[in-house]
């Protein structure tokens, strides 16, 4: 049996009944994960990237990545094929920027000539993904036409409704039934690492289980517009699933709710608060791990807080703003329509982060950003079903980042509160 039997087709993982507060977990997303990368090269465009570029992007910055995203619980083992050739010009294999307008035909042609063009050298059987460099510079709407996207599970299909593996298969008979994802030369690491994640995450109830987190309704102007914040309202940056990258290209890192679901938080590292229970804990920075990293407050019809510390320690360096963020994850959503959405803490602030200066003031919100995120700084959460963070307030503590900083705690009224825990 190889790496695709063994993982792609096993189902998700779930808790026993008595541990499962964490709900379905990926079991395909730990240890080594072998990927194979080819760089599709078309006989009418001249790549500008160089392979040595792509080749640490896709390798060595990918791999990286998920190591520190995982907490080393996975690596990526990638095979290399450098520049492979297609036999068809570039307008064959041409897609729509827009999600929903994808030629599944062309996408599936991309994937099946360039395993033709390698199947004389590579055991397909032997890898768990597959990932498509199509060698032309490209923004929404020129090159190849997207910069993006998982194919399987994904494309081939449709995200919404159905979305599955599929099997693929190349002139001489090969096949292939992992994760196939696709980035251009000039795609960012944020770009490869959505998409990877993707196919690592898989498919659970006809739903990715590691779905995007934009609004899909939004993301078709965001590319015209070449404003991708536009279609991030519901996350912001503070998850790759919904923002590919901050600023001038560095890659965020992923919010506990796709750590999750890809399996790199356990049911230890989780607290399960529910209303009307008080507990009083230290959550260790996200970005850094530790021994308590998520609240988690269930509410009625399935849906449930996640509350995480968000330090400037880690790749959460490159974020606006750090402090207590407070996750609704409604489930039940279609993917692009608001699986996972940020209790804002000043509904004013563009993009769900605005460093501002001045003093804490009382709020009703569960979230404060930037400079109005005191270093010293605890939130009250007063859990009634109708809403959430009563009131927030300055409290004495350590320095910014320091694990043991009430900047990095959260408490919920109610009942006894329980020995605080540490973060490591």
């Amino acid at each position: 049996m190889g790496p695709q039997e063994e993982n792609f087709f096993s189902p998700p993982l779930q808790e026993s009944q008595e541990r499962n507060i964490l709900g379905l977990q990926s079991g395909r997303a730990k240890g080594e994960i072998k990927l194979l990368v080819a760089v599709a090269q078309f006989p009418d465009v001249q790549p500008r990237v160089s392979l040595r570029k792509i080749e640490r992007i896709v390798v060595q910055e990918l791999d990286d990545y998920v190591k520190d995203q995982s907490y080393g619980e996975a690596w990526v083992k990638a095979e290399f094929m450098g520049y492979v050739s297609l036999p068809d010009s570039i307008s064959a294999y041409r897609i729509s920027p827009n999600n929903f307008d994808v030629d599944r035909g062309r996408v599936r042609k991309l994937i099946e000539d360039t395993m033709t063009a390698v199947e004389s050298r590579v055991d397909f059987s032997q890898y768990h993904n597959m990932l498509i460099v199509p060698a032309a510079m490209t923004q929404p709407g020129k090159g190849y036409g997207m910069m993006c996207y998982c194919a399987n599970p994904g494309m081939l299909t449709g995200v919404r409704g159905n979305p599955r593996f599929v099997t693929l298969r190349s002139r001489g008979g090969k096949t292939f039934s992992g994760g196939v994802f696709v980035g251009t030369e000039n795609a960012p690491l944020g770009m490869f690492a959505h998409d990877f994640f993707h196919a690592l995450g898989g498919v659970s109830d006809n739903k990715r289980l590691v779905p995007c987190l934009y609004n899909f309704e939004r993301q078709a102007e965001a590319s015209r517009l070449h404003q991708w914040e536009y279609c991030t309202d519901y996350l912001g940056t503070w998850d790759v699933m919904s923002a590919h990258y901050v600023g001038k290209g560095a890659a965020p890192g992923i919010c506990s709710f796709t750590r999750i679901r890809l399996g790199w938080i356990s049911p230890e590292q989780v607290i399960l608060v529910r209303p009307g229970e008080e507990q009083g804990a230290f959550l260790a920075p996200l970005a850094k791990g530790g021994k308590t990293l998520v609240l988690k407050i269930p509410l009625p019809g399935g849906q449930y807080y996640l509350v995480e510390s968000r330090q400037p320690v880690g790749l959460d360096k490159v974020q606006p703003d750090s402090g207590i963020l407070i996750l609704k994850i409604d489930p039940t959503a279609q993917e692009g329509s608001g699986t996972v959405r940020v209790m804002d803490a000043d509904p004013n602030s563009p993009h769900l982060s605005r460093p501002l200066s001045g003093r804490i003031k009382k709020t009703g919100t569960s979230f404060w950003t930037g400079k109005t995120m005191w270093p010293s700084f605890r939130c009250g959460l007063r859990e009634k079903i109708r809403g959430i963070g009563d009131d927030c307030r300055k409290k004495s503590g350590g320095p910014p980042g320091d694990p043991h900083d009430p900047a990095t705690m959260a408490t919920l009224p109610g009942a006894k509160e329980r020995k605080r825990e540490t973060g490591d």
